[in-house]
């Protein structure tokens, strides 16, 4: 860029802000029109460049702005959690209620007090995930719930286990 296509863009920008006199080091000007700024003139200058810089920041940041793209699962293909998305609860299982779209089990948790209950409410009827297994059980389900039973969010069973008795394990 030669000096007077330089001067051509300083010249220009000088003029659009208001700038009376600008001087090269040699003393010729560089604007011919204007005399000397007074301070009024040198703080509306100050004004226009600090709005001039606020204008090209905002728009450059505007412009490069990117929206984040579609997040890419793992390499592998397979949910994997930061948290485990289940619950397992051990303990005596009994039908507390059964409702249309629903059941409601009562569990006696293995190592507290026999009056001591909690009632899960479990999406479907499941009657198969309990074939065969005898008290005191392994409940696997999510401990999201589901969907809602009548205001009530009901978790899916997994899977059933059944506890062995100490007396079977040696064995």
């Amino acid at each position: 860029m030669g000096q007077s296509s330089f001067l051509g863009h300083a010249n220009g920008w000088c003029a659009l802000l208001g700038v009376g006199n600008l001087r090269s080091r040699n003393g010729h000007d560089l604007l011919v029109h204007g005399e000397s700024m007074n301070k009024e003139e040198v703080l509306d200058v100050a004004l226009k460049l600090v709005f001039l810089v606020a204008i090209v920041w905002l728009t450059s940041s505007v412009i490069a702005s990117a929206t984040v793209g579609k997040t890419h699962g793992n390499s592998l293909g397979v949910p994997m959690y930061q948290e485990n998305p289940m619950t397992y609860k051990a303990g005596s299982v009994s039908v507390a209620g059964n409702i249309a779209e629903g059941l409601v089990l009562r569990i006696q948790p293995l190592g507290t007090y026999e009056l001591f209950t909690e009632d899960i409410l479990i999406c479907g009827h499941p009657a198969e995930l309990f074939g065969g297994k005898t008290n005191p059980l392994v409940l696997t389900y999510r401990t999201k719930a589901s969907r809602m039973i009548q205001s009530i969010g009901c978790h899916e069973l997994i899977h059933v286990d059944s506890l062995k008795p100490k007396e079977s394990l040696g064995k």
